[in-house]
C-alpha cells in the first residue's frame, strides 16, 4: 500500500558520460554532517544505477544514482566583452531599439486640429524634447 503511493511519482535518475553532477559525501564523520561535493563528471555508466564519477581531486569514486544530483551553474555575474577579444566566438547582442525615436511622430494631426498652428507647433516640439518620459509601455518616467 505504501509503495503504491511512494512510487506513483517516483522516477529513475539518470545520468550519460560527460554529465556534470554533484556527490553525496559518505565519507563523513557521522550522519548529520554529510554535505555534497562536486561539481564532479561522469566518466562511466555502470547499469543498472551505478556511476564512476571523477571527482576533479584525483579521485575515481564507483557511486549509486542516489547519491548523485544533477549540477545547475548559477550565474552571479556577468563581464564586458572588447570589440578586439577574439577568445568569445560569436557573441548574440540584445539591443533596445525604441519603435519610434521622437512621440511627435505617433501623434494624430486630426487630433490636434482644436489648437492653433503655433500651438500644435510647441507642443510636438515639447514631446520631442521631453520625448525620454514618453513611452507606449506604462512604467516609470526615466530621464530629466
Amino acid at each position: 500500500m505504501y509503495s503504491h503511493h511512494y512510487n506513483l511519482r517516483s522516477r529513475d535518475k539518470r545520468f550519460v558520460e560527460g554529465d556534470t553532477v554533484i556527490v553525496l559525501d559518505v565519507d563523513a564523520s557521522s550522519k548529520t554532517c554529510r554535505r555534497w561535493q562536486g561539481p564532479a563528471t561522469v566518466i562511466k555508466v555502470k547499469p543498472p544505477h551505478s556511476y564512476l564519477v571523477d571527482m576533479r581531486d584525483g579521485r575515481v569514486r564507483h557511486v549509486h544514482a542516489n547519491k548523485v544530483r544533477k549540477f545547475h551553474v548559477r550565474v552571479q555575474g556577468y563581464n564586458v566583452i572588447s570589440e578586439v577579444d577574439s577568445d568569445f566566438g560569436r557573441v548574440i547582442v540584445r539591443v533596445n531599439v525604441s519603435e519610434n525615436v521622437f512621440p511627435s511622430v505617433n501623434v494624430d494631426c486630426g487630433k490636434l486640429c482644436h489648437l492653433s498652428d503655433t500651438q500644435q507647433q510647441e507642443l510636438l516640439q515639447l514631446l520631442e524634447e521631453f520625448g525620454c518620459c514618453f513611452s507606449n509601455k506604462p512604467g516609470l518616467c526615466i530621464g530629466l
